[in-house]
């Protein structure tokens, strides 16, 4: 008979041997990431066939389901999330679709700024920092505060953010960062402060009223997903990386392009301006039309001055002092 530290040494044993059988598996996607400190090293895996096993599982019973969100579709198309979901599996007389608008009035009560005097999105070329640092500078003189600037990475986030409070002394600034929301508690109280945030504040947030009037996008590249194992091998799906763009990445890109505006105009009384800042956004950008499109129907400009003379025009004498 084995001692009893052998014993538990082959238990062990057999049990990693168990586990490592898994890799013998060609349906399943693995990489190694670091979550949390450094050297505390994970292996995390998904199947390949993941929408196809949620279809399976969520989709082949006599189950109603109600799937509703305002970001899921992309102009009134809903294929991306069925794709993501497993739904191809679902008959079409099973599956009933309806895209509404906005209930609220966007054509009257916001402005669309789209930067055309832009950099190439590089957060690692100091003269793209430099551009965008202006640009939001006069943006938030120009709605004197009242704003949330939206970055994509918290590197552009941390640096635009640390020019400006050097620049600007008469309007709070707030900087959100990893894991801390109380930046959030105190641009609510300032009343016309400016929160510098990324992550989490693309979605879920409601800021209502005057306190937050001016949605300033800093996209870099736009606000498409951060490559991962998952996207690469997504890539590898597709005949061409233009098919891959048009069917995964731009739908990704104009879902949470949504969210973001979300933030803005939260009841009928809200009146707004929204700035976009990437070149590709611009009038001659690869990415013009599928931008408008995805956001509501609003005036655009290019002109700072009509952000003023629109804030002039829709609000309050007290929202300037």
């Amino acid at each position: 008979m084995l001692p009893e530290k052998d014993r538990k040494l082959m238990v062990d044993i057999k049990r990693n041997i168990r586990q490592m059988k898994i890799f013998n598996c060609c349906d399943i996607i693995y990489w190694l990431e670091e979550p949390f400190s450094k050297g505390q090293t994970t292996l995390a895996s998904v199947p390949i066939t993941l929408s196809k096993e949620l279809g399976q599982d969520l989709w082949t019973n006599d189950i109603s389901f109600l799937l509703t969100s305002g970001t899921i579709a992309v102009d009134g198309d809903f294929n991306y999330i069925k794709n993501e979901l497993g739904m191809k599996q679902v008959r079409k007389d099973r599956i009933i679709e309806i895209s509404k608008g906005t209930p609220f009035n966007f054509e009257e009560n916001c402005l669309l700024y789209v930067a055309e005097n832009m950099e190439y999105p590089d957060y690692d070329n100091p003269k793209y920092i430099a551009n965008i640092t202006d640009e939001v500078e006069r943006l938030i003189r120009a709605s004197n505060g009242h704003g949330l600037v939206l970055f994509t990475s918290y590197k552009p986030l941390r640096l635009v953010y640390q020019n400006l409070n050097e620049r600007i002394m008469e309007i709070p600034l707030f900087q959100m960062t990893r894991g801390r929301s109380d930046a959030i508690n105190a641009f609510r109280a300032s009343g016309k402060g400016v929160l510098f945030a990324t992550g989490s504040m693309w979605e879920g947030v409601n800021i209502p009223g005057d306190i937050l009037s001016h949605l300033i996008i800093c996209y870099v590249k736009l606000p498409f997903p951060i490559p991962d194992p998952i996207s690469e091998y997504e890539k590898t799906c597709y005949s061409s990386i233009d098919d891959y763009l048009n069917s995964v990445l731009i739908p990704q890109m104009l879902i949470k392009l949504k969210q973001g505006a979300g933030r803005l105009i939260r009841n009928e009384t809200d009146t707004d301006i929204i700035s976009i800042l990437d070149s590709r956004a611009g009038a001659n950008g690869r990415y013009h039309e599928v931008v408008l499109v995805a956001l509501p129907k609003c005036s655009i400009t290019s002109d700072i001055q009509e952000i003023k003379q629109f804030l002039r025009l829709m609000k309050d004498k007290t929202y300037f002092e």
